[in-house]
């Protein structure tokens, strides 16, 4: 029979149910908004790159502390699931989500196509 692994000593405000929630929303809500106002892109950014700072010196604290390597862990990939899902790469996510953007480069590629 196997013995259950111990449960992690740890700080548990870094990972806590509560505090994955609200990391999840606040992508979600930071998406939204992109998506609906792609013209408050700079003020989302803002809040979330203050946001990124601040678990980026946790995780820095947490390490220097001598912290079990999954806290370390986790907080690695909370700080990356905010690059990935509300930073733009060069402003093209943010340029696509008007939606008449997609009929304008439909409209420049048809053009394009026609001239040759």
């Amino acid at each position: 029979m196997s013995t259950p692994c111990e449960p992690l000593q740890g700080n548990t405000d870094f990972y806590r149910l509560r505090i994955r929630i609200g990391v999840y929303l606040q992508w979600a809500s930071a998406w939204l908004g992109l998506l609906l106002g792609a013209d408050s892109a700079q003020a989302i950014l803002d809040a979330n790159s203050a946001f990124v700072f601040a678990v980026a010196i946790a995780t820095i604290i947490t390490t220097k502390r001598d912290a079990p390597l999954i806290e370390v862990y986790i907080m690695l990939q909370i700080l990356i699931g905010f690059h990935d899902t509300i930073l733009s790469t060069f402003g093209i996510r943010i340029w696509f989500m008007d939606p008449g953007r997609l009929n304008e480069l439909w409209r420049q590629a048809r053009n394009l196509w026609l001239e040759n």
